[in-house]
């Protein structure tokens, strides 16, 4: 597969997850870094809620989760999570490492994936 062949396939991946509300970080010709923000559970945003009132900060934070995206040489496209799992989000199995894709040809590359923080 041509050089621009692979860019064009990395824009239109990029792109189809930027309409899927994930926010593009990093990006070379045949590679992207993208984040999507996580929604809290209802628990979470309770035990926020009354730590605010008894503490008097109402900080919350968003956590987000990171996928590098690259083209091969042959034009396959693969996604790794990548980057430590937030704190309060624990690991079972591989339901980190969901395939981000609902068209053909594309596979996500399972890994040891993040770390747990």
């Amino acid at each position: 597969m041509s050089d621009g062949a692979r860019a064009a396939r990395l824009r239109d991946e990029v792109l189809r997850l930027a309409n899927r509300n994930w926010d593009l970080r990093e990006r070379t010709r045949f590679e992207a870094v993208m984040a999507y923000p996580l929604t809290p559970s209802g628990f979470e945003v309770i035990v926020t809620v009354i730590a605010g009132i008894l503490t008097g900060s109402g900080a919350a934070t968003v956590d987000y989760r990171e996928v590098r995206i690259w083209v091969d040489e042959a034009g396959g496209i693969h996604r790794r999570t990548i980057g430590d799992l937030p704190p309060r989000r624990r690991r079972k199995g591989r339901a980190w490492e969901v395939p981000d894709t609902d068209g053909p040809g594309a596979r996500t590359v399972f890994d040891e994936g993040p770390r747990q923080t």
